[in-house]
């Protein structure tokens, strides 16, 4: 799906500022999924890394692919000042390049991060490095979209006994050209409780026991 704002090619970063090159031959996918559903869900995020150098480029990616949708609050120190400032971060979702070390709010499990991975693995595969960022980017927004439409949704039908992520799933079909998944939903659904604080309680809890949702 192509997000309704398109990013130009002139806008974006050259290697100097990201070198997307750099980033994949020195980080493993799971940090950057992490990172990922971290921003996503609100989390103050602290990614623990030793690379001077590869911290500028990091941080340069997520302000670039979530610049102009969600607000992010992503930090990358080496473990030495993780270490001497536990206090400080005792509230972060905390994560090197191999482990999770703090998860306080279980949003990192291998079934909550299914989106996140796709995501991240596109970006991995992807050759061309403008190519990458634009695939990030427009997932960002894309995600950001989609749940400014959901929460419509919700507003609009939580008149209804009981809404139910089927019929919500259903609405979205109807009213949009957009194809996703119910695991897409859910993904949304995690965004729109965590990042923006969205009253979830007309929405039943009912899963969909035929497709293990």
């Amino acid at each position: 799906m192509e997000p309704k704002r398109k990013i130009e090619s002139k806008k974006i970063p050259d290697s100097n500022t990201i070198d997307v090159y750099l980033i994949k031959i020195n980080l493993p996918a799971h940090p950057l999924i992490y990172a990922i559903r971290g921003c996503l869900n609100n989390e103050n995020v602290l990614f623990l890394n030793e690379s001077d150098v590869l911290k500028n480029h990091i941080i340069n990616l997520f302000k670039f692919i979530f610049q102009d949708s969600f607000e992010i609050n992503l930090m990358i120190e080496k473990r030495e000042i993780y270490d001497d400032n536990h206090n400080y971060y005792k509230d972060f979702l905390i994560f090197d390049n191999s482990k999770i070390i703090r998860d306080k709010n279980k949003i990192l499990t291998e079934k909550k991060i299914k989106i996140e991975a796709m995501i991240i693995h596109k970006f991995l595969e992807e050759n061309d490095a403008k190519s990458s960022l634009l695939i990030l980017k427009n997932e960002i927004l894309k995600a950001f979209e989609i749940s400014k439409k959901v929460m419509h949704l919700i507003d609009m039908l939580k008149g209804e006994k009981q809404l139910s992520r089927e019929r919500l799933f259903e609405k979205f079909k109807e009213t949009s050209s957009i194809k996703i998944s119910y695991s897409y939903l859910e993904f949304i659904l995690d965004i729109i409780k965590n990042y923006f604080k969205f009253d979830l309680s007309a929405l039943s809890s009912y899963y969909l026991p035929a497709i293990g949702i």
